[in-house]
């Protein structure tokens, strides 16, 4: 079973739940396909290694990393029951390509609140085995501005036909400034110096159940710059996601080398 490491955590999820539903399973929607052989640090996160929960993103051969809210955020998630799939396009591994690994330890972010717009959205899950992985993805060193950058973000969609495919989907994104992303939500509900906003490059594209956690590259050089966190009912409205830049050094290099 897994052990859980929440440090001074307290949810209150359900009087802040406006119409942000970033907890939920989600998916992309108006994405193009993409390969796992492009992206092999992507991951589903799933309670009972068959229900997809988010993203996640391998950041080392034990550590993935996804959003708390996807973790906390739901009272019928069972921590003990968590699994990572990885190595596979198909998020319900039909072409038998993907591996089912344990969690052995969940580390939420010690300074996560839901209260404060969920600001620190950020969650580690120590796997029990190693992964066995060819390409690491290439982590954040130093903060830099990216206003309007070109962004991508990977995970499982359902495009705009009438059948159902389950596969990997990536979509372009763009940053938008903080003081224009503030005026799609309520007064009140403030940025935290660690959360930026995004919206697809395509107006027809969004985000929608599942898309949680997955992570968010720069399109030029690949470098995982955050993770998607909090997702408006409206797709007309920003993304939330939680940029890595300020958590790299300070939480996710000590966190890594401590479990």
């Amino acid at each position: 079973m897994a052990r859980i490491l929440i440090n001074s955590i307290v949810l209150y999820l359900v009087a802040f739940i406006y119409d942000v539903n970033g907890k939920l399973s989600n998916k992309l929607v108006g994405g193009a396909y993409g390969y796992i052989t492009d992206y092999p640090f992507q991951v589903s996160v799933r309670i009972h290694g068959d229900h997809h929960l988010c993203g996640g993103c391998i950041i080392s051969n034990f550590h993935v990393l996804t959003s708390a809210s996807c973790i906390t955020s739901d009272v019928n998630i069972i921590l003990g029951n968590l699994k990572v799939l990885s190595g596979t396009n198909d998020r319900n591994n039909r072409d038998n390509y993907g591996k089912i690994h344990d969690v052995d330890l969940v580390i939420i972010h010690h300074e996560y609140s839901p209260r404060k717009f969920w600001a620190n959205d950020i969650c580690l899950l120590k796997l029990s085995n190693e992964l066995q992985f060819n390409r690491q993805v290439v982590l954040p060193s130093i903060e830099f501005l990216y206003e309007r950058f070109h962004l991508e973000i990977i995970g499982w969609g359902k495009p705009p036909l009438p059948f159902y495919i389950e596969r990997l989907e990536k979509l372009n994104v763009y940053s938008i400034l903080r003081t224009e992303c503030s005026k799609y939500f309520r007064s009140g509900y403030i940025l935290s110096p660690g959360q930026s906003c995004i919206l697809p490059s395509i107006p027809a594209a969004s985000f929608i159940k599942g898309d949680g956690g997955n992570p968010v590259l720069s399109f030029a050089s690949g470098s995982f710059i955050g993770i998607v966190s909090l997702i408006t009912t409206s797709a007309n409205d920003p993304t939330v996601i939680t940029e890595l830049f300020g958590y790299y050094d300070k939480w996710m290099k000590l966190t890594t080398e401590k479990f």
